[in-house]
């Protein structure tokens, strides 16, 4: 993947990850958004607890893609050594 790519996974996910918890909390009809956090919409047994999963899954390879190229960019530039 090209390194500017890799780097824009990161607004992305961000974005992807509020728009999903956003979502989450409008599609689901007993959810009181002020009261019940999105842990609690994917309880084990609710329906709601696959789409969650893969949302949080996709945050979290999009983040390590961002991750590596913030790595990338990171060694390629030089480094200065302090004096003492």
């Amino acid at each position: 993947m090209p390194l500017e790519f890799r780097l824009f996974v990161g607004p992305l996910v961000s974005a992807l990850l509020m728009i999903g918890i956003r979502f989450f909390a409008l599609a689901i009809p007993r959810h009181d958004h002020p009261r019940q956090t999105t842990g609690e919409i994917g309880e084990m047994g609710a329906l709601e607890t696959l789409p969650i999963a893969l949302l949080l899954e996709s945050v979290a390879v999009g983040t390590l893609v961002f991750l590596t190229a913030r790595r990338d960019v990171s060694r390629a530039v030089p480094r200065r050594r302090k004096r003492i």
